[in-house]
C-alpha cells in the first residue's frame, strides 16, 4: 500500500488500531532495570503472535508490531543490540503471522530515550542512524507502513522521519504524547504538527499521555486552523499499584465513550496504549459501528 491509497483508505473509513502490547505481556509483573518487552520475540514468540491474535478477535485493522524499543540505544540497555535485525524482523512476522490478510501491520518505532528535559540533545547524525538502523530491519519483515509513538521532543520525531523517508516511501503515521496542548517537554502540538507534516508525515496524533481526555485536548489543539487526518491512542489512565499489582484506571467504556469524539475532531485512526486490552478495542469497535 502506498500512501495515496492510504490515504484514500483513511477518507473512507476509520481504522482500528490494537491496545497494549507490552502492558498486556508484562501483566502484573515487573521488568527489572534495562528489560524491554522485544524480548519475547526472541524467547516466546508465541505468546506475541497469540495477544496480536486476540486484538484481531477484538476487531482492530491494524496491528502495531512489538518493537517500540527496538531501536540500539535502548536495546543496548538491555544486552540485545546484537539481536537488533532479528528482533525487528520478527516483529513484523508475529504481527503478519496473527493478522494475515485482515489486517495492517504497522512498523511499531518509539524514541531512543535520549532526550531529556533540561539536557543538550544528542547529536542529530547520531540519531538518525540509530532510526536508520531499525527502519532497515523493520522493512527486511515487509511491514505495511510506519507508526512512531510516544515522541516528545519535535526534533527527535524529525530525525526519525527524515530516516525513514530516506530509505521508505511507505505511509507513516507519526504520534506524540502530551500533557493537554504540550509535550512533556512543552513544546506546543501546533509546532508538532507542523514538524511531523514537513518531515514526511503522512497523519499526525496523539498517544498515550494520561488518558481519552488528555488526548482529545491534544487533538483539538492539532486541528487549529487546519484539517488533516489524525490518529488517537489513548492508554488507560495512569497507572496505580494496589496490593503490590499495577492498575490502570480507565475501563473500555471511557475509550468507547471518547472514541466519537475523536472522530469528530477528525480522527481516522483510533486504538489504545498502555493498559488497554482486547476488551477496550471490543468496546471501541463497537462505539464506531
Amino acid at each position: 500500500m502506498n500512501r495515496r491509497e492510504f490515504l484514500d483508505l483513511l477518507s473512507r473509513k476509520v481504522l482500528v488500531l490494537d491496545g497494549g502490547l507490552a502492558t498486556t505481556l508484562l501483566a502484573d509483573k515487573i521488568p527489572g532495570p534495562g528489560f524491554c518487552p522485544e524480548v519475547f520475540l526472541l524467547s516466546s514468540m508465541e505468546e506475541v503472535v497469540a495477544i496480536h491474535a486476540r486484538y484481531v478477535r477484538s476487531g482492530a485493522d491494524l496491528l502495531l508490531t512489538n518493537t517500540f524499543g527496538g531501536n540500539r540505544a535502548r536495546l543496548q540497555a538491555a544486552g540485545l543490540a546484537d539481536r537488533l535485525e532479528v528482533i525487528n524482523r520478527k516483529g513484523v512476522e508475529a504481527a503478519r503471522r496473527a493478522g494475515g490478510s485482515r489486517c495492517l501491520v504497522a512498523a511499531d518505532v518509539g524514541p531512543t530515550g535520549l532526550y531529556r528535559k533540561g539536557k543538550r540533545r544528542p547529536p542529530s547524525g547520531k540519531v538518525r542512524e540509530i532510526f536508520r538502523e531499525q527502519a532497515v530491519a523493520l522493512l527486511s519483515g515487509k511491514p505495511d507502513l510506519f507508526v512512531l509513538e510516544t515522541f516528545a521532543d519535535p526534533k527527535e520525531v524529525e530525525l526519525v522521519l527524515e530516516a525513514i523517508r530516506r530509505i521508505s516511501d511507505l505511509p507513516v503515521v507519526a504520534m506524540m504524547t502530551f500533557a493537554g496542548a504540550t509535550t512533556a517537554m512543552g513544546f506546543e502540538a501546533i509546532q508538532c504538527r507542523e514538524v511531523c507534516l514537513a518531515a514526511g508525515a503522512d497523519v499526525v496524533g496523539a498517544n498515550c499521555s494520561s488518558g481519552a481526555k488528555s488526548v482529545l485536548e491534544a487533538l483539538k489543539a492539532m486541528t487549529s486552523g487546519r484539517a488533516i487526518p489524525l490518529a488517537a491512542e489513548p492508554n488507560a489512565g495512569l497507572p496505580r499499584w494496589f496490593k503490590g499489582k499495577r492498575r490502570y484506571q480507565e475501563d473500555p467504556s471511557v475509550l468507547a465513550r471518547y472514541a466519537p469524539r475523536y472522530v469528530r475532531e477528525g480522527a481516522r485512526l483510533i486504538g489504545g496504549c498502555c493498559g488497554t486490552t482486547p476488551a477496550h478495542i471490543s468496546a471501541l469497535k463497537r462505539a464506531l459501528v
